[in-house]
């Protein structure tokens, strides 16, 4: 197999570890920020209540 059809295969294979690593790190971030509006959401509630 010639080398270029390995780097190919590299690329897509780090592209590939990128976008998942980019993906699970959005969804810790989207689910703190879920908790964080929802004790800021309780917090309000209770000062009103």
């Amino acid at each position: 197999m010639p080398i270029a059809v390995y780097q190919i295969f590299a690329v897509i294979l780090i592209y590939v570890a990128y976008k998942v690593y980019m993906e699970i790190k959005w969804y810790k971030e989207d689910r703190e920020n879920e908790r964080l509006r929802d004790m800021v959401d309780k917090s309000m509630k209770t000062r009103e209540g």
